[in-house]
């Protein structure tokens, strides 16, 4: 019975192995797909299942990435960076509604314990 346990596992393993590279193989795919329809949230959605699958299989929780996602951003926001000559018009609408947006996930972020 142990050794039936034990090969199992080791099967299992391999799958797991495999399933992880399959997704790390997606990225590439998901990222040329959200840059060839930049107005398509739902590409943006799949980047996002892909990253929070990833992280969960490395041990992490969506709270730890949201935690260090706002650790992170603050970062950014004092860093100093080159100016960017080139802007798309279909990408300012999206731009300005997701700065509005960040506001309450930056507030939420900031207090997860208050979050329902």
């Amino acid at each position: 019975m142990a050794l039936y346990v034990e090969s199992e596992v080791r099967g299992m393993s391999q799958q797991v192995k495999k399933l992880e590279k399959n997704i790390m193989r997606e990225w590439p795919k998901e990222v040329q797909e959200a840059l060839a329809k930049p107005g398509d949230v739902e590409e943006y959605a799949d980047l996002l299942h892909l990253l929070l699958d990833a992280s969960d299989r490395a041990g992490f929780t969506f709270t730890d990435v949201l935690a260090e996602a706002v650790k992170k951003l603050k970062e950014n926001i004092m860093r100093e960076w080159p100016k960017v000559e080139a802007k798309t018009e279909q990408a300012e609408p999206a731009k300005a509604a997701a700065a509005e947006d960040n506001t309450a996930v930056l507030a939420e972020a900031a207090d997860p314990e208050g979050v329902p």
